[in-house]
């Protein structure tokens, strides 16, 4: 059975319970880091966490719709040195209330996926077939647009596939090193039906792409809550589920890349409220 795992690391964990100690409103963070599975189990290691300037309340906490650009540039910043790291969902502080998702937390969990889907831990799930098609190829036409090669369409009869190759390719010997390629497998079919007395089927699949959003709620009393919210895109709907998540605290070998870059102050000082200090936590 699939079980959803969320790890943070003790570096992390450290800032968490800081933050939670100098700040008694509600905040929010943007974790970093690694997906990894292992068997039937998705593992989210959380290894750094990006605080954004924002306006926090006693009981509100609410990600613009606008904050996309803010945080691609600080994710393609930490790229360059992490060339794993994912956007892990979101982290946010309930203040003195209690952990769950509330109303708001689900409207943020969306915009996340509107926004940061590329930056999301994701995998192709199930199958579904389109069409089955007992056939032969018929075709292999060039695409050939001002003396250059820009793709190849393989026709099966009933079904198609055109491959672009995303610029025009200008070399001959390109052209006739690899249309020959596209030619011996119409040259496969022929054989098949011909020598072998097969009867070659076509079938026509697509994978549903499964993105991962997972969430983490703490409070200022030291209580703590995960879950996975999974989006599941088929060819005309999205299906939205939710896992519960087992919470982990791991060492880790990997220094973050934003937590070892800014002191306490400068993160506190990016969230703004009428009331953020004074607050007795759980250190």
């Amino acid at each position: 059975m699939e079980m959803e795992i969320i790890v943070i690391s003790d570096i992390v964990m450290k800032t968490i319970k800081r933050l939670c100690n100098k700040i008694s409103v509600e905040w929010y963070a943007f974790p970093l880091g690694r997906f990894l599975t292992k068997g039937e189990d998705n593992i989210f290691m959380i290894d750094d966490m990006y605080i954004p300037d924002q306006m926090a309340t006693l009981t509100h906490v609410k990600i613009p719709a606008d904050i996309n650009i803010e945080v691609m540039d600080k994710l393609e910043e930490v790229r360059k040195i992490y060339r794993d790291i994912s956007l892990l969902g979101m982290l946010h502080s309930h203040g003195n209330l209690g952990v769950f998702h509330s109303g708001e937390d689900l409207r943020n969990i969306e915009v996340i996926f509107e926004c940061f889907s590329t930056y999301l831990p994701s995998r192709y799930a199930t199958e579904n077939m389109l069409g089955l098609f007992p056939s032969e190829i018929v075709e292999v036409i060039p695409l050939i647009r001002n003396n250059a090669f820009k793709g190849v369409k393989i026709s099966f009869g009933a079904s198609v596939i055109e491959i672009d190759f995303g610029g025009s390719i200008e070399n001959a010997d390109f052209f006739v090193r690899w249309y020959k390629h596209f030619y011996d497998l119409k040259c496969l079919f022929e054989v098949l039906k011909s020598y072998y007395k097969t009867r070659p089927v076509i079938k026509n699949i697509t994978k549903n792409k499964v993105y991962y959003v997972p969430s983490v709620v703490v409070n200022n009393r030291g209580e703590m809550v995960g879950e996975v919210f999974i989006f599941e895109t088929k060819l005309d709907e999205i299906k939205r589920s939710t896992a519960k998540a087992k919470i982990l605290t791991k060492e880790t070998s990997r220094k973050p890349y934003y937590l070892y870059r800014e002191s306490m102050d400068d993160i506190v000082k990016r969230i703004r409220g009428s009331d953020i200090t004074g607050q007795q936590a759980y250190l």
